[in-house]
């Protein structure tokens, strides 16, 4: 199996340690551009949940120059779009425009990184934000499935940081100042933790040329005019700390625990009460912690078996849960593949109440089975030809590349990742399958969340004499009064 031919991809360093990555295509009069910042949600200080949302979303709220409304009309006048997005682990300003009338590009540009630079974060901007942001928690005690994930997580990492939500909790966001904005968007939005990608109609050198002139050699400064990233040894691009006006604060993306608290040996059943007589449809979540990273030597086993048991429609668990039995529409494994340190390895579907002691006893099965048989020869294969086949579908596009890259630079990984996909992939042989799988998929200590009504305790309670372990109902409004 050859390496993947990757498509090309124009990588510059500015040197106040801003990545630039430039994907042209110049068929179409189009240019897309992402700003992504390496750090999010798991940076939310204790007590301060939702705050790396909170700062993203009021960056295009105002700037030192231009207003919340001036910002907008300015968009559509260039017939453009802008936003910006926060996630666990990065936070991105975004946004796309024709290229037909050339001077548009450098005004969206400059507009850009104006919001991205100089944001002032209006007091009522502020408080329109957190709101909205307080309301769409409050819908979201109608989502049983955001209900279900919520509650997962949050039991699952308990205080490490994975189990923190990214929307935070209404007295968290109700705490927030405009003072905790300002020091989160100083500690974060660095150059060193930056990259700005940019596909499309557009010349490489000019866009170098306006970003040394936007983000020069300024940027990144404090008051004092020293920098605020304090470099950490042996980290490229990584800031160990940050020099804050004489005070120094360390890099909490540095200092995540590399593993939560246990689960004790059996299963740990949570029922989220629903108190809902007509429901009809019961969401659940089983599973542990996982073991893998991207350094693990077993990861490409680990990966390839993982897309067997749960990755997609032809995969085990979807076959006997869905196809087999009729249970549900659609059952997953979800797997924290992406992160330095280990995420979730978790079965995630629904059934009808009355189906649901059967449906975790077959996904137990599914689960143990990987891991105590090599699996079929036939079916390994069939699997690495699907996931070998499917990369170059993930390049399609100049903004496609573009978004693989910025993955890979955010996840601090070499472009060789990528290039050696299909390598790692077709050296994958059943026995180190099953290896990988029977290390990384457990069933000795499970947390099993349903979102039910508190009745469901009598149809689950043969599972916990079985397999040992606790049974708790908790409230919804439980997983939102943090």
């Amino acid at each position: 199996m050859k390496p993947l031919e990757l498509p090309d991809v124009q990588r510059f360093q500015l040197d106040n340690g801003l990545t630039i990555l430039i994907v042209e295509n110049h068929q179409v009069p189009y240019a897309a551009f992402r700003l992504l910042m390496k750090a999010g949600s798991l940076q939310d200080p204790d007590g301060k949940e939702g705050l790396a949302k909170l700062t993203t979303g009021l960056l295009t709220y105002g700037t030192q120059t231009k207003s919340e409304d001036e910002i907008s009309k300015k968009v559509d006048f260039l017939g453009a779009t802008l936003g910006a997005i926060s996630g666990s682990s990065n936070m991105q300003v975004y946004g796309d425009i024709t290229t037909v009338n050339k001077s548009n590009l450098k005004s969206f540009f400059d507009l850009m990184t104006d919001v991205v630079l100089n944001p002032v974060f209006p007091e009522d901007g502020l408080q329109r934000l957190r709101t909205r942001m307080v309301g769409a928690l409050t819908a979201s005690k109608d989502d049983n499935s955001t209900l279900a994930n919520r509650a997962f997580a949050m039991t699952l990492f308990n205080n490490h940081p994975y189990g923190r939500t990214a929307s935070g909790h209404p007295k968290t966001l109700n705490a927030l100042t405009r003072d905790d904005v300002v020091d989160f968007h100083q500690r974060y939005f660095l150059p060193e933790h930056a990259v700005l990608g940019v596909s499309g109609d557009v010349n490489p050198e000019e866009i170098v040329a306006w970003a040394k002139a936007a983000f020069g050699e300024n940027w990144g400064n404090n008051e004092n005019g020293e920098r605020i990233c304090i470099p950490a040894d042996g980290l490229t691009s990584t800031c160990s700390a940050f020099n804050l006006n004489g005070s120094s604060a360390n890099n909490e993306r540095l200092t995540l625990p590399t593993k939560a608290e246990k689960l004790k040996p059996g299963i740990r059943v949570v029922v989220v009460d629903r108190d809902d007589p007509s429901l009809n449809q019961v969401q659940w979540r089983m599973g542990h912690q996982g073991v893998h990273t991207f350094d693990s030597p077993d990861w490409f086993d680990f990966r390839l078996g993982t897309q067997l048991l749960g990755g997609d429609f032809t995969a085990r668990l979807n076959q006997v849960l869905r196809v087999r039995e009729g249970l549900t529409y659609g059952a997953r494994l979800n797997v924290g593949h992406a992160k330095k340190v280990p995420g979730k390895v978790a079965v995630s579907t629904y059934v009808k109440p009355k189906d649901l002691r059967r449906a975790v006893e077959l996904a137990l099965g599914e689960m143990e089975g990987v891991a105590k048989q090599p699996v079929p020869s036939e079916e390994l294969a069939s699997f690495k030809s699907k996931i070998i086949e499917s990369l170059p579908f993930r390049f399609e596009t100049a903004n496609d590349t573009l978004a693989e890259y910025i993955s890979l630079i955010a996840g601090d990984r070499d472009v060789s990742f990528l290039e050696n996909y299909p390598v790692g992939i077709s050296k994958v042989t059943e026995e180190g399958a099953q290896k990988a799988l029977a290390r990384g998929v457990k069933t000795d200590a499970l947390l099993l969340v349903v979102v039910a009504n508190a009745s469901i305790v009598e149809e689950l309670q043969p599972l916990v004499d079985e397999r040992g372990g606790s049974i708790e109902v908790i409230t919804v409004e439980s997983l939102y009064e943090e």
